[in-house]
C-alpha cells in the first residue's frame, strides 16, 4: 500500500509538471506538435501496474517465511 501511495503522489507531481513543461516546449520549439492525452491516461496506468508487481513479488516471498524463523536469524 506504501509503495502505490509514493507512485501516486509521484504521478501526479510528475503529471503537473510534464503539463507545464510540454506547454513550454511546443511553444518554444517549432514542430514538436502538441502531446497527446492518450499519453497522459496510458503511462500512469502503466507505471501503477508496473508499482503494483514490484510491490507484491517481495510482498509475497516475505509472506511465504515463517516469522519466527526470520526473527531467529536477526
Amino acid at each position: 500500500m506504501q509503495g502505490l501511495m509514493l507512485a501516486l503522489v509521484g504521478i501526479a507531481f510528475g503529471s503537473i509538471a510534464s503539463a507545464g513543461v510540454a506547454n513550454l516546449l511546443s511553444a518554444g520549439r517549432t514542430g514538436l506538435g502538441r502531446s497527446s492525452l492518450f499519453t497522459y491516461a496510458v503511462v500512469p496506468l502503466i507505471l501503477v501496474g508496473l508499482t503494483l508487481v514490484a510491490s507484491y513479488v517481495p510482498a509475497r516471498r516475505a509472506s511465504l517465511i515463517d516469522p519466527l524463523l526470520a526473527l531467529r536469524d536477526e
